[in-house]
């Protein structure tokens, strides 16, 4: 996938960067990326070694970056939506001296974090959800020099930045979070998987197995779904585990036996439940992204939901952007609306649109409305003066 790109040389950490920076671009999970800029006089990707993500939408720390950029040395990924972080990775960054992740939504940190790591002389988190720390995730780090996890929710003033209002030590830090630690060691528990995330993915396989083994015995089956008079026999308990609507519905009327679901393709259905007792994601052999995505919205299960959006934004352009936008708004997808939002702009590029915009539909087809009149009396007026 391409990715627009700058480059420039800065001054950092006192020292000189050729840096590449990608600013309010979504950047896809498990996708190749390629990356499109000028390059400085006689510069390459071989001498770029600071690498900033700005503003962008980032689900995951992005994957064969090193590949693209041998040396690189900083990785900075700002103000881009970030949820969570794990050993896994940063497996292939061993060389880097500073990780910069701030102004994101991260909530844990868990012990292993840096294992893989050992050259990192600067770790800010700052501004994130911070919740939880593991206490010996300095552990190795012997080329530490500065941290900062300032302005977090448990962490409001743990920093060793001599700009920062609370000068800490490492060692006062590191005392902090042993501290937190014990205050918080039944939340810690909570996030565990991430510091053994494959036997939770065994798991989850297992359980997953259980449930397939149910797809096809009918002598079990409780409960039916009609959709345009074909019936579905189902697990209502699977029902209930899968999809919350599902389980509000059946939770308040625990003697129905039967569901009509309307605004719900037979062929969507079908995906969708073949979702909830395999886990296994549609392919690209036909399925109506937009439709999936809006029945798993109603359904309100996420992860196909958040599927589907990746699939509908990998085909957006500037002529569905604007009905993609208006999906994205309907059901709150955060990245669809963005990346929509981006295309709109792209076609409407005189109109101006500010980013607080990008909610209110109303103004954005006020707009849109307004400068089509204004284009069709410009050509109202064009054609008046060729007459004479």
């Amino acid at each position: 996938m391409q990715i627009q790109c700058t480059y420039d040389e800065v001054t950092h950490s006192n020292k000189k960067f050729y840096r590449c920076t990608v600013t309010r671009e979504l950047i896809p999970t498990n996708k190749e990326l390629k990356f499109i800029g000028q390059h400085g006089d006689g510069m390459t990707n071989q001498h770029v070694r600071y690498l900033n993500f700005s503003d962008c939408r980032v689900a995951k720390v992005p994957q064969g970056l090193t590949k693209i950029f041998p040396n690189l040395k900083v990785l900075s990924i700002l103000n881009s939506k970030l949820k969570k972080i794990s050993k896994n990775d940063l497996c292939e960054y061993k060389n880097l001296t500073e990780l910069m992740c701030s102004n994101n939504e991260i909530e844990f940190l868990p012990n292993n974090l840096f294992e893989n790591n050992k050259n990192l002389e600067v770790i800010d988190f700052s501004g994130n959800q911070l919740r939880v720390i593991g206490p010996k995730i300095f552990n190795g780090l012997e080329k530490l020099n500065h941290v900062d996890f300032s302005l977090n929710p448990n962490y409001k003033k743990l920093s060793n930045a001599e700009t920062y209002y609370y000068n800490a030590t490492l060692d006062e830090i590191k005392t902090d979070l042993c501290l937190k630690y014990k205050q918080n060691i039944e939340l810690y528990a909570d996030y565990m998987y991430l510091e053994n995330p494959q036997s939770t993915y065994k798991l989850q396989r297992l359980i997953t197995d259980d449930f397939q083994a149910f797809i096809q015995d009918d002598s079990t089956k409780d409960f039916k779904i009609i959709i345009s008079d074909q019936e579905f026999p189902v697990h209502k308990f699977l029902l209930a585990a899968r999809s919350p609507t599902l389980a509000e519905l059946l939770k308040n009327n625990p003697e129905v036996e039967n569901l009509n679901l309307i605004d719900i393709s037979v062929e969507i259905f079908e995906k969708i439940l073949k979702f909830l007792y395999t886990d296994e994601l549609p392919g690209d052999d036909g399925t109506n992204f937009l439709l999936l995505f809006v029945a798993a919205g109603k359904l309100k299960i996420q992860e196909l939901q958040n599927f589907a959006a990746v699939k509908i934004i990998q085909q957006i352009d500037e002529n569905n952007a604007l009905d993609i936008l208006k999906l994205g708004n309907k059901y709150d997808h955060e990245e669809m609306r963005f990346r929509a939002f981006e295309e709109v702009k792209k076609k409407y590029p005189n109109v101006g649109f500010k980013a607080e915009l990008a909610t209110d539909m109303d103004s954005i087809d006020k707009l849109i409305e307004a400068v089509k009149r204004k284009e069709e009396i410009e050509r109202e007026i064009e054609k008046m003066f060729c007459k004479f």
